[in-house]
């Protein structure tokens, strides 16, 4: 449809320039009309147009359905753009959503419209969300965990609870044990602190008479069970999620405590693995005593 602009003439300071009534330069001011300077935006309108035109295509080829745009920033405050936008796609019926039985686009003879929205102060809404964004940190306190999170350990065998399988007898403790345990440090649905490391207790004991230790690695599970396992055993829903290689030649040999069995002598260290929330991801880590030997990074499922 034919626009209708506004008779309101615009005066634009040109300091020195010489006059030059053809072109609506006069005094040092250009003089402009409506109509001019729509002509002036009218190329950057139809990039945005175009834009939001593609969104909406590869959202639809996505199989999902655009519900509207929200106008922000400095230009997105324009009368004129958000006139043009709500007069070429206010009218529309969203694009075809994809129906999965048919295997094809079926388009919707009913459902709301593509919207276009601009809030009261669109030019503030950039910086409203780089500050957001800078605050998450103190906003967001804690996480729901949506998997299981453990640490594959061995227990003293228990024919009530432990599968033949896992039975095993232990030189270094001289008694039979369960190997694949797993000692859950997060349940699923657990509010879990952010930016705030939850520490659990473990140990690790060698034989006496191999000297000291050159490494420990604790193996770290996920799982997505209904139910978490008391055994780790390899399945879709439960695997590996890493290991938590740690070198032991700095730890102070004070930590390593001696400890005697039916005769055999143990060496037995204490440590505890830290969890630490982040966004996006998990940190596990090893610590003796408070301080951290090792380190590792995973995505937070």
């Amino acid at each position: 449809s034919q626009t209708t602009y506004d008779k309101k003439k615009y005066h634009v300071p040109f300091p020195g320039a010489a006059d030059d009534l053809a072109i609506g330069i006069e005094d040092g001011f250009l003089t402009v009309s409506t109509a001019e300077i729509a002509e002036i935006f009218r190329p950057i309108v139809n990039g945005v147009i175009d834009l939001v035109e593609r969104q909406r295509i590869i959202l639809a080829a996505n199989h999902k359905t655009p519900k509207g745009v929200i106008l922000v920033g400095g230009f997105g405050q324009s009368n004129y753009l958000f006139r043009c936008l709500k007069q070429r796609f206010a009218d529309e019926a969203p694009p075809p959503t994809y129906t999965q039985a048919a295997n094809n686009l079926v388009p919707e003879s009913e459902g709301p419209r593509f919207m276009v929205l601009q809030p009261e102060n669109p030019w503030t809404a950039v910086v409203s969300g780089a500050v957001m964004s800078g605050l998450e940190k103190d906003v967001v306190v804690s996480r729901k965990a949506r998997r299981y999170y453990g640490v594959v350990v061995s227990r003293k065998w228990d024919a009530a609870t432990h599968s033949l399988e896992n039975k095993h007898w232990s030189t270094i403790r001289s008694e039979w044990r369960a190997r694949n345990q797993i000692s859950w440090c997060i349940e699923k649905g657990q509010s879990v602190p952010v930016d705030q490391p939850v520490l659990f207790g473990f140990s690790h004991q060698w034989d006496f008479d191999n000297g000291y230790p050159a490494t420990v690695e604790p193996r770290i599970i996920v799982s997505n069970a209904a139910s978490a396992p008391s055994e780790f055993k390899e399945t879709v829903e439960t695997r590996t999620l890493c290991r938590l290689l740690t070198k032991l030649k700095d730890v102070p040999r004070k930590h390593f405590k001696t400890r005697t069995k039916n005769g055999k002598k143990n060496r037995r260290l204490d440590y505890s693995i830290g969890v630490l929330v982040n966004s996006g991801s998990l940190e596990f880590d090893l610590r003796v005593d408070g301080v951290i030997y090792g380190k590792v990074r995973a995505d937070y499922e």
